[in-house]
């Protein structure tokens, strides 16, 4: 397995483990650049769509892993 590979499924682990992070938070862990990690984003959110949600803003945004939830109607 290629490093990439390894650290591709090292985010995932961590989105589900800590259901959202910040880019440059997973850039710094792996020492890597935020653009990398912006790579490895776009190929994961091909891989895994629908989980992998990105949510714009300097201060808020982030990087969000989406369970899948049931709804549920009550009557």
């Amino acid at each position: 397995m290629n490093k990439s590979n390894k650290r591709q499924l090292e985010i995932i682990s961590i989105l589900k483990h800590d259901k959202f992070v910040k880019v440059w938070q997973l850039s710094e862990f792996f020492g890597v650049t935020n653009r990398t990690i912006q790579y490895d984003l776009s190929y994961l959110k091909k891989a895994y769509p629908g989980k992998i949600v990105s949510r714009p803003g300097k201060y808020n945004g982030g990087i969000e892993w989406v369970e899948d939830y049931k709804v549920v109607i009550l009557c």
